[in-house]
């Protein structure tokens, strides 16, 4: 069954009755949704199922920052995390207005309309509108006995902090209606928004912040968190001053980082990391978002705020430009790209929370961060694990050392190879971390790593697709291969046998061994992991029965030097067939 449209013609007051029964039919869930991820998931479900349109979405995402009570049952929930920042909403609604029902369209205008306070509060660079009863009333200790409210002298004093901050970084300062900044405070779902009236910006901030989520500040998590919202919300402003909020979800992203730009020690911002970032959600945290400030702070940490400042100079200048190419623009201006990025994002994000401990490399405050998820356990002696990954994206293998003998061998192939970088992390024995890059080609890579498995008390790898721009990829990590080296024995009774290549991982070359119980017709023949033909070595010669053996030299059909990685060998002779795997290594 689907839900009906809200109906053009219908007043206001005839309107919410009909919103407020649109997914009332819906079964609520065990739980009800309270962070912001979780309900825009719910929302996301329901639109995905047919069961509300995209715009009756966006009204229960208005809804729940504005008029929670007005939500249906089932998505309904009086002690729900309060949304970050509503900017983004704000963002699609102006961007989606005009295919908006007229209903629906004045319901979120109403929600927008700027508050008539009946009190003003100046600094330098900001104007705030406030009330001190009623339901937007601020708290009203006014210690100093200035006559305006501490909280909103507090305000003040944050908001000048953080333009100032981001000024002397080279960020675009905002532009306000008669040079001033207009801010106010709204009893609301939601930190903060920055929406633009008339042309310029304007702040709304909670009315008090009080059981807000904890942080770290040490003044009190109600300061935090009204500290890193100014800080936010500001940042929004100089980015509408900047590039006229041109970036997406990016602008979350960089609002985000802000916070802990300006106010480092309120950590406020570590619950989204959690949330879903490339270091919760490393295969999975984009399009971009609040957690997607992981990538700022790695820029940041790298190459110095100077090039966050250069990526909104470019964007000023290039607004119509994938907000990727900007970041590409800016870092090549300092000797790198967005590739080399994403494959120091992969590493710098697995060494956090409980793998942060001596990190060879990594961000400031990993250790408060969550620790990465593994895609994959292996403890088989010999494996290969696949996976798909999207720009930017990693993975994460674990590898069990076990009774394993002899180097680590790890090989990288699949069709989407190229596109990756791999990297083997090395806990050894002695307590020492160690990152070893695996050299990716044009097909893949192989590489055996220079230790013993009996040096390691733990081996992880980690796969990183480093085009910013391709479409979902597959590889292929094989971990060492198969286990004993079988020998035949000519004097034993001769059986059809397919040996182990002997060696196995190899360089230059290596032996293929199989006997025959009876003369036949062989064919032995090469193949890469896809099952193309690499090299015939047998192509239907007649052999006598007894153990025979061919030589593979790591070339193709025409005498080209194959890529290394995993290799199978097929035997075929009569009813009889059988397979093994090889690594060729360079």
């Amino acid at each position: 069954m689907r839900l009906r449209r809200p109906r053009f013609g219908l007043s206001l007051s005839e309107l919410r009755p009909v919103l407020f029964a649109l997914v009332a039919f819906a079964p609520a869930k065990a739980a009800t949704p309270l962070t912001e991820s979780g309900f825009a998931s719910r929302v996301d479900e329901l639109r995905e199922t047919g069961q509300i349109t995209w715009e009756e979405g966006l009204l229960l995402q208005f809804q729940r920052v504005f008029a929670p009570g007005e939500l249906p049952d089932g998505l309904r929930s009086v002690d729900a995390i309060p949304t970050k920042s509503a900017t983004g909403l704000v963002w699609e609604f102006e961007r989606m207005r005009g295919g908006l029902s007229i209903p629906v369209r004045a319901l979120i205008e109403g929600y927008l309309a700027p508050r008539s306070a009946t009190n003003e509060y100046v600094t330098a660079h900001f104007r705030f509108a406030y009330d001190t009863i009623g339901e937007d009333a601020v708290p009203s200790d006014d210690l100093d006995a200035s006559g305006v409210p501490d909280f909103v002298e507090r305000a003040g004093a944050w908001a000048e902090t953080s333009r100032t901050t981001f000024r002397n970084a080279g960020f675009a300062s905002p532009v306000g209606r008669d040079g001033l900044v207009d801010v106010e405070f709204r009893a609301m779902n939601a930190y903060g928004l920055t929406r633009i009236v008339g042309g310029f910006p304007v702040i709304s901030l909670h009315n008090d912040f009080l059981g807000f989520p904890d942080n770290s500040d040490p003044e009190g998590s109600d300061r935090g968190a009204a500290k890193v919202t100014i800080a936010h919300e500001t940042k929004h402003a100089s980015q509408y001053a900047a590039s006229g909020w041109t970036e997406g979800g990016w602008l979350e992203a960089d609002a985000t980082w802000a916070e802990d730009f300006v106010f480092d020690q309120v950590d406020d911002y570590v619950r989204y990391v959690a949330e879903r970032s490339p270091v919760s959600n490393p295969d999975s945290w984009l399009p971009a978002g609040y957690g997607a400030c992981v990538w700022q702070h790695l820029l940041e940490q790298r190459h110095g705020v100077e090039l966050l400042k250069e990526f909104f100079d470019r964007r000023s200048a290039m607004r119509q430009e994938d907000a990727r190419e900007s970041f590409e623009f800016a870092l090549n201006a300092y000797g790198s790209d967005v590739a080399t990025e994403a494959r120091e994002l992969g590493l710098w994000s697995y060494f956090c929370g409980a793998n942060s401990g001596g990190k060879p490399m990594g961000f400031d405050e990993a250790a408060a961060w969550p620790t990465p998820p593994y895609v994959a356990h292996v403890v088989e002696p010999s494996a290969t694990r696949s996976g798909r990954l999207g720009g930017l994206e990693s993975h994460y293998l674990l590898i069990q050392a076990g009774d394993r003998i002899g180097s680590p061998v790890l090989a990288l192939t699949g069709a989407g190879a190229a596109r990756c970088s791999m990297s083997a992390l090395l806990l050894r024995t002695s307590g020492v971390r160690e990152v070893i890059p695996v050299p990716v080609d044009g097909t893949g890579a192989a590489l055996e790593l220079p230790c013993e498995w009996s040096d390691l008390a733990m081996l992880a790898v980690v796969i990183t697709n480093r085009d910013a721009f391709s479409p979902e990829t597959e590889w292929f990590v094989t971990i060492d291969v198969d286990g004993a080296v079988d020998v035949l024995d000519p004097e034993a009774a001769v059986p059809f046998a397919l040996a182990a290549p002997r060696p196995n991982p190899f360089r230059g070359s290596t032996a293929l061994a199989f006997s025959l119980p009876r003369e036949s017709d062989v064919r032995l023949a090469v193949f890469d992991v896809s099952g193309r033909l690499v090299r015939r070595l047998i192509d239907g010669e007649r052999l006598p029965a007894g153990p025979h053996e061919r030589r593979w030299d790591g070339t193709d059909e025409v005498g080209r030097t194959a890529a290394p990685g995993v290799y199978y060998y097929r035997l075929q002779s009569g009813e009889y067939s059988d397979s093994r795997r090889m690594l060729l290594l360079r």
